[in-house]
């Protein structure tokens, strides 16, 4: 469960970082892209070894 909230709340921020920048609107550094990513990939990692 925690590995599936971690990587829906990476998948939201990109979702949301993507769309600020089509419309130039991005206050954030671009690290948080690097974060979001990270963010997803721990989450489906967690999800897997948990899993095993």
């Amino acid at each position: 469960m925690f590995g599936k909230i971690l990587y829906y709340i990476g998948l939201l921020a990109l979702i949301i970082l993507s769309v600020l920048d089509l419309y130039n609107l991005t206050i954030l550094p671009p690290s948080a892209y690097r974060y979001a990513i990270i963010c997803a990939l721990v989450g489906v990692g967690y999800e897997v070894f948990k899993n095993k």
